[in-house]
């Protein structure tokens, strides 16, 4: 083959053309330098920017080596110098069992893929702090569709815990005090129904003891009797609503005046019951006696089958001729008679035997003890007669009326002029001693004055 020899024209061709060739590979060459100052530039503004957020970036390959850290994350782990960290495991920065616990996170998220989002825990720090963050691992594929990398943030939420953990206790301080003020509501309201219930029962009982009260007024005779040449006044205070004392006094078909006053053991309505009953059985067994031990023995008779073992009754029982010339007078039990003799001056104690109503069963131990003594009425003569709740009167100073200190002041009411009269002395100087105060038990009394001129007083 022939080879042309080459022209001077040729040459400046081939000149040129590698002239245009360098150029391009300069401007190709500069473009390039240009292109890597910009991704320098960018990967340090990137590398900056990621150091200023406070949240702890650091990327992972798949065998779980640091690449890439922020500062953030080289202060939680304690490092300074990015140097000490890249390349290295978290076995190198945290105590085995927490690196083995993010290791396994790690190695689950590569095999499944699944990536961690915002899971908040607990860690420990480097300086032995607890702190609570909220972690998101998010992983990175390659073309194949493996997990090239892990892509990891995790935010320091400890404030924000404690904020949170703060309010869910004074959340749940609330809702203890709530629950406990709707308990005390409740047992306010509870307490409230019950004393609603209370006071209605109350009511009730108020108006049936009004009641009951109205009845024993009635049963509690309020005339004067028209007994010849005797002028009789006898008054009652029940310690409460109802009591267990008994006056009576009425004629019976034999034209004598019954005249008795008792005292049921106890007081309220299970002894103005007893009082009811006492009430009936005088006047039905003495509707033609003209004895008073023999109409005290009916009535034990006839109580010793309606009354508890538990209880008894004192009574004082007067049996007044129906021309006012005398009468018969026995006690069971009871405050004697005190006789006030006009002439003879002072009171006399007229005692008699006898045991109080149902306090024994037999009968015959009870006539036994059961004394009478017949009394001549003759003008001037006064008695009395009273249950225990006079000298049982508690005074301002605590001490009790006694029996001294009424002898003492019958001996200065010798000369009452009427039954009233004597009465009314008697309860005078008794509120005078207790200033006023509530009996403490139930207070019966009685006066019995001899006119002697034959006028019906």
């Amino acid at each position: 083959m022939n080879k042309k020899p080459h022209t001077r024209q040729s040459w400046s061709t081939a000149a040129e053309s590698g002239a245009a060739d360098a150029r391009e590979l300069r401007r190709r060459l500069d473009a390039c330098e240009h292109s890597l100052s910009l991704i320098a530039r960018e990967r340090d503004l990137l590398k900056v920017l990621l150091d200023k957020i406070p949240d702890n970036i650091y990327v992972k390959d798949a065998d779980g080596r640091y690449i890439v850290d922020n500062a953030a994350h080289r202060k939680f782990i304690g490092e300074s110098d990015e140097r000490n960290v890249i390349g290295k495991t978290v076995y190198d920065f945290f105590p085995p069992d927490l690196a083995g616990r993010y290791h396994d996170d790690d190695r689950n998220i590569i095999r499944s893929g699944t990536p961690i989002l915002d899971r908040e825990e607990p860690i420990m720090g480097i300086a032995g702090k607890e702190q609570w963050v909220a972690t998101s691992k998010v992983p990175e594929f390659d073309d194949g569709g493996s997990v090239s990398r892990l892509i990891c943030v995790s935010r320091n939420i400890t404030e924000r815990k404690q904020y949170q953990d703060a309010l869910q206790k004074a959340k749940n301080d609330l809702e203890r005090r709530v629950e406990e003020r709707t308990a005390e509501l409740k047992t306010a309201n509870d307490q409230l129904h019950a004393q609603m219930a209370m006071l209605q029962q109350k009511a009730r009982l108020d108006i049936e003891l009004e009641a009951a009260r109205a009845i024993q007024h009635r049963l509690t005779p309020s005339f004067r009797p028209n007994i010849p040449r005797v002028s009789l006044k006898g008054v009652y205070y029940p310690a409460y609503e109802v009591g267990g004392d008994y006056l009576d006094y009425f004629q019976n078909d034999a034209g004598n005046w019954v005249v008795a006053i008792a005292d049921v053991c106890g007081k309220g309505i299970p002894a103005a019951l007893l009082m009811t009953m006492l009430r009936s059985m005088f006047r039905a067994e003495g509707r033609r006696e003209t004895s008073a031990r023999s109409l005290l023995c009916s009535v034990n008779d006839s109580m010793a089958a309606n009354i508890d073992h538990r209880s008894f009754i004192t009574a004082l029982c007067l049996i007044i001729s129906g021309d006012g010339a005398s009468m018969t007078y026995a006690r069971a039990g009871h405050p004697p008679l005190i006789k006030l003799d006009k002439y003879n001056g002072g009171p006399r104690i007229m005692a008699t035997g006898g045991m109080a109503l149902g306090l024994v069963s037999d009968g015959a131990s009870f006539r036994a003890e059961l004394g009478e003594s017949t009394i001549p009425l003759e003008a001037g003569d006064s008695f009395f007669m009273y249950t225990d709740g006079l000298i049982d009167a508690e005074g301002v100073h605590g001490d009790t009326y006694g029996s001294e200190r009424l002898e003492k002041l019958l001996a200065r009411l010798p000369h009452a002029d009427t039954a009233d009269a004597l009465v009314a002395g008697i309860m005078d100087d008794v509120r005078q001693f207790t200033g006023g105060r509530p009996f403490r038990d139930d207070m019966t009394i009685c006066g019995l004055q001899v006119i002697g001129d034959g006028r019906t007083p």
